[in-house]
């Protein structure tokens, strides 16, 4: 009878041991899971538009989220998505995930949205900011309305525009300084920033048929040397008289003063494969 049961608990060890290696196993794959869900921060939400027609034939949607704590400056990209719209009607969910690390409790953070056609010519965006609470590291926003692109007024369309960054080339017929990244980048509400090689600014724009204008342009007081100074001071110069511009299909932006001064730039083909 003892031997017998000696038998029976020996048979039984297998199971009991293969129970507990099982009960470990799962214990540390939620322990696993736990972890790495806290790790993220993650953003759901939808984007939809008013006007009752569908997507262009191979538009995208690019939605991201932006540190937009510094005003004097461009947002900041923390996370993108892109989405191919063929084939899918509004509205249409997104998710945007980052490390919840990249996310600063005294910072600003906001998602912006887009659709773009097939030549990267932008057709819908957001015109309202949609802040984030970087306390909820797991949030569902309000469904986002998008605002398709229209004229400034009765005579200006930015479409070719904005919704890029336009990196300038040369001012006054100079080259810009090597690695100085001197570029300029349009708002759909008429604002305009940018950043001198030194210095970012910002300020306002408008638009009528060709002609372009600054206005109220405002500066960083950073202490540049003097090579990226004097570059400063001719690029702020032109663009506070600039009247005229020209966008070509080849992606080149010129900006022109009546003086015959101008500037040249070209858009940032970044913008679409960061």
């Amino acid at each position: 009878m003892k031997l017998l049961k000696v038998e029976k608990i020996f048979c039984l060890l297998p199971i009991i041991v293969l129970a507990a290696s099982c009960a470990l196993i799962n214990n540390q794959e939620i322990k696993h899971a736990k972890a790495s869900a806290s790790t993220h921060f993650k953003i759901e939400g939808s984007f939809l538009y008013r006007e009752k027609i569908s997507f262009p034939k191979n538009s995208v949607a690019i939605i991201t989220l932006n540190d937009i704590s510094r005003a004097d400056s461009e947002a900041i990209i923390i996370a993108k998505q892109e989405i191919d719209l063929d084939g899918k009607s509004v509205p249409v969910r997104f998710e945007l995930t980052t490390d919840k690390d990249n996310i600063l409790h005294n910072m600003r953070y906001a998602v912006r949205a887009e659709i773009r056609n097939q030549n990267r010519s932008l057709l819908w965006t957001t015109d309202t900011t949609h802040w984030i609470d970087t306390q909820n590291t797991h949030q569902v926003l309000p469904p986002i309305t998008l605002k398709q692109i229209a004229p400034l007024n009765s005579h200006g369309n930015i479409s070719n525009l904005i919704g890029t960054k336009w990196y300038i080339t040369a001012i006054n017929n100079k080259q810009v300084i090597d690695s100085s990244k001197v570029h300029l980048q349009f708002a759909v509400d008429g604002k305009v920033f940018g950043f001198t090689g030194c210095n970012n600014f910002s300020g306002k724009f408008t638009v009528d048929h060709e002609h372009l204008n600054f206005s109220r342009l405002i500066l960083t007081r950073r202490a540049c040397i003097p090579k990226l100074s004097d570059q400063e001071k001719d690029y702020i110069q032109v663009l506070e008289t600039t009247s005229y511009y020209r966008a070509n299909k080849d992606d080149q932006l010129t900006l022109m003063t009546p003086d015959g001064e101008g500037i040249l730039a070209v858009r940032s083909l970044s913008d679409f494969s960061e």
